[in-house]
């Protein structure tokens, strides 16, 4: 039986291009959105086994009312990876918070009115549930219950923390889009993921590391670097890993519509980052920082989460480091 077109937003990006994959893999038709025509090309020329099963829709602004209205035709599940994730941006609202909202948004107008979506399926994030003020707390286990604190206005108005505006975008984002289903009562059923900090090889149709994701290229501060980074979250989770989440959600629609589901892995540190390098590759040690200064995740588990959830949703091992 011919499996449904799937519609992935942000196909280009990290998470989207391996959840791209992970649908193309599994036999699904795909059509991906992309910013421009030239990342259409990158994965054509990259992955040209694919051409039967892949298309693409130019999406450039998805904060634009009627953004994926061509995107979606014709498509029975959607899965919404698109949202912003730079830093270096000059106003709050404008550049960050207004594009991950408009853009959730957006994506659930046109599955409602195109009248045969079934599914939707949204990237969410750890951040949209975390205490991000309070940071670890030894005594709280993080579950699908939790809301992260932040509010509108404190995003809007902080002038130093970007990352507090990015959490706070991604908890608007999702908090939209569950009010839009209550609002609305659309015919496709929602289901949102909420991962951990990502890590993991890069499925990307890329032609250098300069292109590397915000998330992804935080191992480059390893490279040639006296002092340990620091981990951004003490909790992780490999990019396939998300990306098998978001299929599985879709394979077990009728368990996973209407819920949330919080994914991860390990806990870590950029000690344990600095250990794997020095092992993995011994021969270039010199040009990593020292394996010490943080205390490794098997001495201390600052992050403490619930996935039980997503482990009645049906059988999943994550990778290891």
């Amino acid at each position: 039986m011919l499996k449904p077109l799937v519609l992935v937003t942000g196909a280009s990006g990290y998470i989207g291009a391996s959840v791209t994959h992970a649908f193309l893999r599994t036999g699904y038709r795909v059509r991906g959105t992309v910013r421009k025509q030239a990342q259409a090309d990158a994965w054509r020329e990259h992955f040209p086994h694919y051409k039967e099963k892949l298309g693409f829709a130019i999406v450039e602004d998805m904060g634009k009312e009627g953004a994926y209205d061509e995107a979606i035709k014709d498509v029975e599940v959607v899965v919404h990876t698109a949202s912003p994730f730079f830093f270096g941006y000059t106003d709050n609202e404008r550049d960050m918070l207004l594009p991950a909202v408009n853009g959730t948004l957006n994506i659930l107008e046109a599955a409602h009115h195109a009248g045969t979506v079934r599914q939707v399926v949204l990237t969410s994030s750890f951040a949209a549930l975390q205490d991000y003020h309070h940071g670890p707390d030894p005594a709280k286990v993080y579950t699908e219950e939790d809301w992260c604190p932040l509010t509108w206005e404190e995003a809007v108005n902080e002038e130093k923390d970007q990352v507090l505006v990015y959490v706070t975008s991604k908890k608007y984002a999702e908090k939209k889009a569950w009010d839009f289903l209550e609002e609305k009562r659309p015919n496709f059923s929602l289901t949102t993921i909420l991962p951990v900090y990502v890590l993991g090889a890069s499925e990307q149709p890329l032609d250098s590391i300069d292109g590397l994701s915000t998330s992804a290229s935080w191992i480059r501060e390893f490279i040639d670097k006296r002092d340990l980074p620091k981990a951004p979250i003490h909790a992780m989770i490999d990019v396939q890993d998300v990306a098998l989440a978001h299929l599985r959600a879709v394979e077990n629609a009728r368990v996973t519509g209407g819920k949330r589901y919080l994914v991860a892995a390990h806990p870590f540190s950029g000690s344990v980052v600095a250990q794997i390098l020095h092992q993995g590759f011994p021969d270039k040690q010199k040009r990593f920082p020292g394996a010490r200064g943080e205390p490794s995740w098997d001495k201390e588990e600052p992050w403490k989460w619930d996935t039980s959830r997503y482990a009645v949703a049906g059988p999943a091992q994550c990778r290891a480091y």
